[in-house]
């Protein structure tokens, strides 16, 4: 039975009533603090969830695994954040494997941004700040004030403070109808080809790069352009060779991420002077 799959017999202490409100207090450092354009909102999903890792680590080497763990790349939106880490803090008491937990978050994360962009910065904000100013046009100072205290309410206390209790809520209910059946592992592998799948788009929007090269057999001919070449061998093929090339600097020649951010820079200097990208 694979690790992933032992939770019967290795459960954790549970979650109590006065840990929540903690927790939701290490949570507000999402995006204030410890944000890096490397790892975005890893640290402080970190920092959040540290006290159930202490908690339910056996020892010191899987408090050191954990940590190695949660400090991959993590990016959603802030207040739906606290639904992944609810959802987290019910597999890490449960003693579910670092591969499953992170492959949940990665999974996770690129939908409920969506979501939270969707749901709170898209629809409920506009809706509270137009109120609020048509509030404030009719010379009600209580207009400002109640755009920004509905949002807060509905932002931070709602969403975020019973969000990550529902995460835990349905984490829990998740490993009892999956984990302990044996389903986990099938389930862990269906949400990481997700994450890579919303990788791979990220990666195809974010990263931009195109080449002006143009082969010519002469002076007089028109020549052929490289890019359209590499669009019809695969779209996006250049994005992808330099998230791969960041990629293997990164994780596997354990180069430091403003070294890559250097080398990237200098090179896209270099490339551009001499007209290849």
């Amino acid at each position: 039975m694979s690790t992933a799959t032992k939770t019967a017999t290795s459960k954790g202490p549970r979650t109590t009533g006065k840990s929540w409100f903690h927790y939701y207090l290490r949570s507000l450092s999402i995006c204030p603090c410890w944000f890096s354009y490397d790892k975005m909102q890893a640290m402080s999903a970190l920092f959040t969830l540290a006290p159930v890792i202490k908690a339910n680590a056996r020892n010191k080497e899987e408090i050191i695994e954990a940590c190695k763990t949660n400090v991959q790349f993590f990016n959603t939106q802030p207040f739906m954040a606290n639904f992944i880490f609810g959802l987290c803090i019910a597999l890490i008491e449960n003693h579910e494997s670092q591969e499953a937990i992170q492959a949940i978050k990665v999974g996770l994360m690129g939908p409920f941004a969506g979501i939270g962009d969707s749901l709170l910065w898209f629809t409920v904000r506009p809706i509270l700040f137009s109120i609020g100013a048509g509030l404030a046009l009719q010379g009600n100072a209580f207009g400002p004030i109640f755009s920004l205290a509905s949002f807060w309410f509905i932002g931070q206390y709602i969403v975020r403070y019973h969000g990550m209790k529902l995460g835990y809520e349905q984490g829990t209910r998740f490993i009892e109808e999956f984990a302990e059946s044996g389903l986990m592992e099938e389930i862990t592998n269906a949400i990481s080809i997700v994450g890579v799948t919303v990788v791979g788009a990220l990666v195809a929007n974010w990263v931009r790069a195109s080449s002006p090269l143009v082969f010519k057999a002469s002076a007089e001919d028109a020549g052929m352009k490289l890019q359209p070449m590499l669009d019809m061998l695969m779209p996006k093929l250049l994005p992808a060779l330099f998230t791969g090339l960041a990629y293997w600097l990164l994780a596997k020649k354990k180069v430091h991420p403003v070294a890559v951010i250097l080398i990237f820079m200098v090179g896209a200097v270099v490339l551009s002077y001499f007209n290849i990208i």
